[in-house]
């Protein structure tokens, strides 16, 4: 899949929230790279990563257990990679609780985001 895809797919998702343009909200993710997240042959959604930080998006049907287990994966590997992690979020307790469950600590919030940071995943 193409970078569109992913970012129609994400907007979809955050359109109702936001009050941006999907030109703009494409101009915001550029620099990004896109990571495909494929169970059983069939896409489930899609890591994003930029540097250090790093985003997940499970397409629904696949829930949380889904999201979990991609957590997993893709947060080690940047980890490996990156030396550190970083993710930002809506202050949603599952979120919340999720990313603090794996090592994610508080590093700041702003404006109802909240900025987090893990150096050692502890959900293996």
């Amino acid at each position: 899949m193409d970078r569109d895809h992913y970012i129609d797919m994400l907007y979809d998702e955050v359109k109702s929230q936001v009050i941006i343009s999907r030109a703009a909200y494409a101009a915001e993710l550029d620099g990004w790279e896109f990571h495909p997240v494929v169970i059983d042959g069939q896409e489930a959604g899609v890591v994003m990563t930029k540097g250090h930080e790093m985003h997940t998006h499970v397409i629904a049907p696949y829930g949380i257990k889904c999201a979990r287990r991609v957590l997993r994966q893709s947060v080690q590997g940047q980890v490996d990679r990156m030396g550190y992690a970083t993710t930002r979020t809506l202050n949603h307790p599952k979120v919340v609780r999720l990313l603090e469950r794996m090592g994610f600590y508080k590093t700041g919030e702003r404006d109802g985001v909240l900025d987090y940071r893990l150096d050692e995943l502890k959900i293996k």
